[in-house]
């Protein structure tokens, strides 16, 4: 277990949310929750399959995430890093689209935001 906290990769969060660890607890290796404006994403690295599946790989789960769960693997802090930000779009009523090479639009009442941060 002490050698797994040693490949958590760090994760750079948004200057904008407000990340609040909490306890693990249920199996969870880490928790912690992300706030911005009246969104809240819950989120936990699960590295032992006690909590669920992924492959039978070590996965972050956030919730919410599409109505549902989403999970990456722990080494994709990129997709998991983007599903916290869509969550929190979506909380506040902002639509993300997935669109051709990878690259996000958002729409936004008659407007369209384009990210064009391909990876």
């Amino acid at each position: 277990m002490a050698r797994m906290v040693w490949k958590i990769p760090a994760l750079k969060f948004k200057d904008t949310w407000e990340v609040k660890i909490i306890p693990p607890f249920v199996g969870a290796m880490a928790r912690f929750i992300v706030n911005e404006g009246s969104a809240s994403v819950s989120i936990f690295l699960d590295v032992n399959s006690s909590l669920g599946s992924y492959g039978g790989e070590p996965y972050w789960e956030i919730y919410p995430y599409d109505d549902d769960i989403g999970r990456w693997a722990m080494l994709d802090t990129i997709g998991l890093l983007s599903g916290i930000e869509d969550s929190i779009n979506e909380q506040n009523g902002i639509k993300v689209v997935e669109i051709k090479n990878r690259a996000r639009r958002t729409l936004l009442s008659n407007h369209t935001i384009f990210d064009e941060g391909s990876e």
